[in-house]
């Protein structure tokens, strides 16, 4: 018997790494906007820190117009306050802190921050780089002072918004971490119910065939030792029937009787020997035409049903004695369909680019919808003297070919179809 072995372990590994490739998808979508979290926590510091440093200018102002504090200092904290700014524009990475670049639906108000900004830069320069009576000084002090006032507001403003989306993406991480939890349990329960059912399913193949393989061998000795008694049975009844000219017809008719159940018993040996002895087909160029031609001489086709088989021709690599049978089955298939109206069986066939098709057409009665797709399965039968084996080695016949077999209704029809190349390997 031809099984193609069962592989278990091959699905199951696939099935696991369908579900580590899940977690890892998981744990880098949490990643991710974890890390996306963690910067956008450090853009909110980062403008924060610009309150600070618009306070800062303004005492180093004070000062340097009370204490005399030096002109490079105050330039420099001005140059702090702009590459802060720059950098809570562009992210990047400074002091060990990193950011990503400011989401452009903040663009406005930073844009009216660096403004500000501006004029706070432009007003403490020229303060710086000349000199006023005191009344022109404190105007000018206050006038710093407002844009100082509306410079923090501005910055609060937007640090503000900046820690509402911060923590807006704090509350979708939490939920994205319970779905993802949620999700990845109900797969894993999923995964060990799959496995389970893959498990219980090739068990239930692999006891299914070695039930099979037993019946097989005890098929094969059981036939071995019925063929020769039912030999001498069918000799002897072929020699009664060709010497009953003097008997009565009603024993005429046993003997017919005892010829057409020995010819029964035989098909019933040859459809278990045909399932059991299914091997390795060995290949040769074989016509498509001469194999059709000896399955129908070794099939018997009563008169009552007519077979069509077309002139052309196909070469085929194939096992030829495997094909006979393959053949044969199914012819011997179509005339116990036809049964004892008359009827007509057609063979045709023809190739394409990969393929030799081979199909078996009759005008029997067709197969009930119901019961198609058991057809192929071994000891499943219809008919009252039928052993389920027949077209079960038809099967492993064009599986050990590399082939498909298929079947449509209404009419009913068998078609095979074998590559042109044959990888045995």
């Amino acid at each position: 018997m031809s099984k193609k072995p069962v592989n278990a372990s091959r699905k199951i590994s696939i099935i696991i790494a369908i579900q580590i490739v899940i977690i890892l998808s998981s744990f880098l979508s949490l990643q991710t906007l974890e890390s996306e979290k963690i910067f956008l926590g450090n853009a909110v510091n980062v403008a924060g820190k610009d309150r600070f440093l618009t306070v800062n200018v303004l005492v180093k102002l004070q000062n340097y117009n009370i204490d005399g504090e030096s002109q490079e200092n105050l330039i420099l904290a001005l140059k702090d306050y702009e590459n802060n700014l720059m950098f809570l524009k562009n992210g990047g990475s400074e002091s060990g802190l990193k950011i990503d670049p400011l989401d452009a639906k903040f663009y406005p108000q930073w844009e009216a921050i660096y403004d500000s900004f501006a004029k706070y830069d432009e007003k403490i320069m020229e303060f710086i780089g000349s000199e006023f009576d005191i009344d022109t000084t404190k105007s000018k002090l206050l006038e710093i002072n407002q844009i100082a006032e509306k410079l923090v507001e501005q910055n609060d403003a937007l640090t503000l918004e900046l820690g509402l989306e911060a923590e807006k993406m704090s509350t979708n991480l939490i939920l994205l971490q319970i779905t993802l939890a949620i999700v990845n349990i109900g797969i894993h329960l999923f995964m060990m119910w799959l496995v389970l059912r893959i498990l219980k399913e090739d068990t239930e193949r692999l006891t299914k065939m070695e039930r099979m393989y037993t019946i097989g061998e005890m098929t094969a000795r059981l036939a071995h030792d019925l063929r020769n008694p039912l030999g001498v049975i069918k000799m002897a009844s072929e020699i009664l029937v060709s010497r009953s000219g003097n008997v009565d017809e009603k024993t005429k008719e046993r003997y017919k009787m005892i010829e057409m159940s020995a010819q029964r018993m035989n098909r019933q040996i040859e459809d278990m020997m045909d399932f059991v002895r299914t091997k390795e087909p060995q290949l040769r160029e074989n016509s498509v035409r001469e194999i059709i031609t000896s399955a129908a001489k070794t099939t018997e086709i009563p008169a009552n049903i007519q077979l069509t088989i077309p002139e052309n021709d196909v070469t085929l690599r194939c096992d030829q004695k495997q094909l006979v049978v393959l053949l044969s089955n199914l012819i011997s298939n179509a005339v116990q369909a036809i049964g004892e109206k008359n009827g007509a069986i057609f063979i045709r066939w023809d190739s394409d680019l990969h393929d030799v098709i081979i199909e078996v057409e009759d005008s029997g009665p067709g197969i009930k919808d119901d019961i198609m797709p058991k057809i192929f399965d071994p000891l499943f039968t219809t008919k009252p003297h039928g052993t389920g084996l027949g077209l079960v080695s038809c099967k492993n016949i064009v599986d050990a070919h590399k082939g498909k077999i298929t079947i449509q209704n209404n009419p009913t029809k068998f078609i095979i179809r074998i590559p042109k190349i044959i990888d045995q390997a």
